[in-house]
């Protein structure tokens, strides 16, 4: 773990530096700019401040897909489905093709006992990628839950 809280410093002391824009970062213009900083919040369970992160990176990207589904997964983390759908339709908006976008609305959809709705979209998310094996193992849960 020292390892990796010293690649997280020198991450953060990137970020410090460039304060004229997100295109100076190694990971290109804004989407992961801070990827090592909120992978390391998420870990110390720190997730009101990896939501800040992420509102921070939605700033900055608007339109980016992952980082809309990562604040949507760190809004189900912490039990607030109703909030993380806007950010999964965000997502789905700019990159209908990624099926685990679909997934992450079922679960938060399933959360809100909306099953007709979660079934939908994890039926979606088998459309998009019918290899997922976890894909079906969500489906069973959620017609489970809908019994």
């Amino acid at each position: 773990m020292n390892r990796f809280v010293e690649a997280l410093a020198y991450q953060v002391s990137s970020i410090k530096k460039n304060t004229n824009g997100p295109e100076n970062h190694i990971n290109g213009p804004g989407t992961q700019d801070n990827f090592l900083t909120k992978k390391f919040l998420k870990i110390r369970k720190r997730l009101e401040e990896s939501l800040i992160s992420y509102i921070l990176d939605i700033w900055k990207t608007p339109k980016s897909s992952d980082v809309n589904n990562s604040k949507g997964y760190v809004l189900c983390k912490q039990n607030r489905f109703a909030e993380a759908l806007d950010y999964y339709d965000t997502a789905i908006q700019n990159n209908p093709d990624n099926p685990n976008y679909y997934i992450g609305k079922a679960i938060s959809l399933m959360n809100l006992k909306r099953f007709e709705e979660a079934n939908d979209y994890y039926d979606l998310a088998i459309d998009k990628n019918p290899g997922n094996t976890d894909y079906y193992i969500g489906k069973g849960i959620e017609l489970e839950s809908n019994l």
